[in-house]
């Protein structure tokens, strides 16, 4: 298993390509997926996995499985994304936690290495963060690590907003 990075309390590791169930646990989840538009099929959450997959080689970077150091447990995803956003490239910080480690610390810890991570091994400049504007706790955690908003816009077919780092 491959290390991208870790905190104290997890291991951020790439997904392998068995690993749809253990993203399906998120994309499934309707509280997970209440700020997107789904949840997602298994199907499509297998779709998402190649996406991902793709996008490694592709870019070198997306979501990785965030796991705990303690027991191996699959806590989340966390990652760096490749947008565009209005015909512009930009790098993303985004994440996802298992709804039974919710108000545990684990989206700070997770959104704060990957900030790290394309700050200091991506030697990115600019780092965004997209967020539902009704996503009161994601909003919470980019203002923890020092993101203010810049804007709001459609994204995902909906209103969202974008915080910058």
């Amino acid at each position: 298993m491959d290390l991208i990075a870790e905190t104290p309390r997890l291991k951020v590791v790439p997904f392998l390509p068995g690993d749809a169930e253990f993203l399906y646990r998120l994309t499934g989840d309707t509280d997970v997926m209440k700020y997107f538009p789904g949840v997602l099929s298994y199907d499509e959450t297998g779709q998402m996995l190649q996406k991902i997959m793709d996008h490694y080689e592709k870019y070198g970077y997306c979501f990785w499985k965030a796991v705990s150091k303690a027991k191996g447990e699959f806590i989340g995803i966390a990652g760096i994304l490749h947008q565009e956003i209005e015909n512009e490239i930009e790098t993303e910080i985004s994440y996802r936690i298992a709804r039974e480690y919710w108000k545990n610390g684990y989206a700070t810890e997770a959104a704060e290495t990957c900030l790290k991570y394309a700050k200091t091994t991506l030697k990115k400049t600019r780092i965004i963060s997209i967020i539902h504007p009704q996503n009161v706790v994601s909003i919470r955690v980019a203002e923890k690590l020092g993101a203010k908003k810049e804007k709001s816009m459609i994204f995902i077919g909906s209103e969202h907003d974008v915080y910058v780092y």
